[in-house]
């Protein structure tokens, strides 16, 4: 299922969820980081958390949706789709490590909204011919940590298709 939206694709990823868990607004199922409990996510309550949520791509090389300069496009054309859709989790394919995210971080938090966010730029990525970690890659890989791990609502990293 796709929905574009000046110049974003929101993409649905996965729509698994329960009729308890639809009765609730995503804002009150946040309740702090994620973590993992055998193979299962458990949210900080201790109940299971089960992912519900959007890959955003951007039209535009390079866009990170989560820098605080789309802030206003975030809050206005990007979030009410989301809730709309009663997503609890995006995924961002790449972002700007030195760009300041707390502005968006904290909308999407506030809305109950985790972000699992990519590693890789269309430049920084797996070599897909000679699969390898670049030094260049492992210095994105520490950036991007380094710039989301404070966000409570950062659920995981990606690069390719492995989660970290």
């Amino acid at each position: 299922m796709k929905s574009s939206a000046a110049g974003a694709t929101l993409v649905l990823v996965t729509s698994l969820y329960s009729a308890a868990v639809l009765s609730q607004s995503p804002a009150s199922l946040f309740s702090g980081p994620v973590s993992v409990q055998g193979k299962a996510f458990q949210d900080a309550r201790g109940q299971r958390f089960i992912v519900r949520g959007v890959a955003l791509a951007s039209n535009t090389q390079g866009k990170d949706f989560l820098a605080d300069t789309n802030y206003d496009y975030m809050s206005t054309q990007i979030l009410p789709r989301l809730q709309d859709l009663n997503v609890n989790t995006i995924r961002v394919y790449s972002v700007d490590a030195g760009a300041n995210h707390d502005r968006v971080m904290a909308l999407l938090q506030d809305a109950g909204i985790y972000v699992m966010v990519g590693m890789a730029t269309s430049q920084i990525n797996i070599n897909r011919v000679n699969p390898t970690y670049t030094p260049e890659l492992r210095n994105r890989v520490f950036n991007v940590i380094d710039a989301f791990s404070k966000y409570p609502n950062t659920l995981a990293f990606s690069v390719g298709g492995t989660e970290l």
